[in-house]
């Protein structure tokens, strides 16, 4: 071998991180495992605390496979509504293109009225609107009337 090829055979065998020998390199190596088992334990609570919030359990979930199975049940009924909840929304906007559609149909047909008829349509849809407003302010003369009623008969 030449002496470049040596050099990069040595220097791939040098410690990282300027570890002078193993001892530094293995505490290194415990520091950060110790460091992302905290961070799974915290993960852990974490999901815990959500789990039992969702869940609404009396007893609080321990085993960290309870955990994971309550986390990802939740996760695959989220997952369902939120398909339905699609379908639902396309379901919805067919309506509403559908919808759209007819009253542009009806503008349409509106448009072709001779004056006359559209004076009668008018008049029509005033007496609707008279005779809706009647009959909400009948109802609730009606129910007030009977709570006056029943107020009388308890005396």
């Amino acid at each position: 071998m030449s002496g470049k090829n040596i050099n990069i055979v040595q220097n791939y065998y040098k410690p990282k991180r300027g570890f002078e020998n193993e001892d530094q390199k293995r505490e290194h190596h415990n520091q950060l495992e110790r460091k992302r088992r905290n961070e799974m334990k915290f993960y852990f609570e974490k999901l815990r605390s959500t789990v039992n919030q969702i869940d609404h359990a009396t007893k609080p979930v321990i085993c960290r496979k309870k955990i994971l199975t309550k986390a990802a049940d939740y996760i695959m009924k989220t997952g369902n509504n939120i398909h339905l909840l699609r379908n639902d929304i396309s379901e919805l906007k067919k309506q509403n293109s559908l919808l759209e559609a007819e009253v542009k149909n009806l503008e349409k047909q509106k448009a072709l009225l001779t004056d006359d008829e559209r004076k009668l349509l008018d008049e029509l849809d005033q007496d609707s609107s008279k005779s809706s407003e009647s009959s909400e302010s009948s109802e609730s003369s009606e129910s007030s009337e009977s709570s006056e009623s029943s107020e009388s008969d308890d005396e």
